[in-house]
């Protein structure tokens, strides 16, 4: 069985906050304050944001029919193309079809195990400068 690793800090409500709130503040500026602890509990969010129903998944084989196995039957909304692709270009948040696949084997490399390894120790530093400048210290009692 695996266990769901919940990170720490920062505090997470247990349940997701109102919508709107994701707009504002800290959690507008970084989606780590987003996440509740719900979110590591469950495999499957589903969201109403400004009128669009949102599906987040978020076990792996859920992600994995979704992104790999069955792209094809879950076309990006036009909304978030329309949104998206002026500011990020066509890529791999605002691609479907063959054009996705195509964004994906180029970004693929980037994310196998070997490259994820090489960028560990990069990515701890960045990780601990970051928690030290940005989060208050932790208070006793706290797990």
């Amino acid at each position: 069985m695996t266990v769901r690793f919940v990170p720490p800090y920062p505090p997470r409500q247990p349940r997701p906050v109102a919508t709107w709130r994701g707009f504002f503040g800290e959690r507008a500026r970084t989606s780590v304050y987003g996440w509740s602890e719900w979110a590591f509990e469950t495999d499957h969010i589903k969201r109403n944001i400004l009128g669009f129903q949102v599906h987040v998944a978020l076990d792996p084989a859920m992600v994995q029919h979704v992104l790999l196995d069955n792209a094809a039957n879950y076309a990006k909304p036009d909304i978030v193309k329309g949104l998206l692709a002026p500011i990020i270009g066509r890529g791999l948040l605002t691609a479907d079809g063959e054009l996705w696949r195509e964004q994906r084997r180029i970004v693929a490399a980037t994310f196998s195990p070997a490259a994820v390894e090489a960028q560990r120790a990069m990515f701890v530093q960045a990780a601990r400068m970051a928690s030290a400048s940005t989060w208050p210290p932790r208070r006793r009692g706290r797990q």
